[in-house]
Order: C-alpha cells, then structure tokens, then sequence
C-alpha cells in the first residue's frame, strides 16, 4: 500500500500572556496535540517541556529563563506555569458566559455546539458524563425553533446520547481529559 504523505503538525502559537483568548490551559493543549502527533508512540515529558519552553514569548519567556535553574520536570514545570499565568476568575467568568450562552441568529448549531464545550472546557465543568443540567443549559442556549423542533423528536435520554457524543467528539479535538464532577443524573459517554 502506497501512503501520502503524512499531515503537517501545527505548532502551538507563542504564549505570551497577551491574549486573553489563549489561556496557558489552552497553550498546554496545543503543545500536548502538536507533541502527540509530532512524537507520536516517542513523545516524553522531556520533548513536551521542550517543546512548551520553545514557543513563550515576552513576559512568559522571561519568567522561564528565571525557572531553567530550578532545573524541573514537565509535570513541575507545567504546574509552575499553571500556577503563575493562570488567571484565577477564568473558571467563574467562563461559567458565567456560559449560563448566558445563546446561538446568534446566523449561528449554526455545530458552531454554537463548540462554543459550548469550549467554555465548558474554560469553566472546567464536566462534560463527562453529560447529565441533565448540563442537557437543559445547553437546550436553553439553542434557537427556541430548533428547540422546538429537537424537544418534539427526541425523548431526554435520547438528547443526552446524542449531545454527549457530540461533546466527547468536540474534547477529543480540544485534547481534554474532562473531569468528572458530582451533578448527578448522569449518563457515561
């Protein structure tokens, strides 16, 4: 069998602190996805800090050249830089820009489906298992005709399936891990 040539890696953008719609959680994503598909069965957590030190920029790049003497791990120095550039209301200011999430009238529903996860991902609310409440925001967000029309089709367990394989699709793309958190009703993707 003949094989093309294998896809091109996109490596993770520069972080630098400066964009408040690339948090540190998302530039260790990007790292983690650029490393796996670089790397692929080789990747070590030595590539990986590699890799995440070669792509800071600014402010960030000098609080690492302050860190290189401490001599760390890729799990120590994951956790430094978690500790120092994460901002501590993400979680709180994303859960709350999702509890207001609606779909834009020109809006499709796979957009407004990966907006969800995405600040389900920034709020670091479980997604896995989906449940009830999560199933019922996420209807509540959704244009009240095409609510209309999926509430009129599909029993609750039915959109919870559906919903929550859409979801573990969209976070396999993000590369999370979800956490489970104690919602209840719940149902495993």
């Amino acid at each position: 069998m003949v094989r093309g040539p294998r896809p091109q890696a996109h490596p993770p953008r520069v972080f630098d602190d400066t964009d408040p719609e690339y948090s540190i959680q998302d530039y260790f994503n990007a790292v983690r996805k650029y490393c796996e598909h670089v790397y692929r069965e080789h990747d070590s957590p030595e590539d990986r800090l590699n890799v995440a030190r070669s792509y800071l920029g600014g402010k960030v790049n000098m609080w690492d050249l302050q860190e290189l003497d401490r001599n760390l791990t890729w799990s120590e120095w994951e956790s430094a830089a978690k500790q120092r550039w994460a901002d501590p209301n993400q979680s709180v200011q994303a859960f709350k820009t999702l509890r207001a999430l609606k779909q834009q009238t020109s809006e499709s529903a796979h957009d407004y489906t990966t907006n969800f996860a995405r600040l389900c991902i920034r709020a670091e609310y479980s997604l896995s298992p989906l449940n009830v409440n999560t199933l019922t925001m996420y209807l509540e967000g959704l244009q009240p005709d095409l609510r209309t029309s999926i509430l009129a089709k599909h029993t609750q367990q039915d959109l919870i399936h559906l919903i929550a394989r859409c979801v573990a699709a969209l976070m396999r793309q993000f590369l999370v891990t979800p956490r489970i958190l104690p919602l209840g009703g719940t149902v495993n993707i």
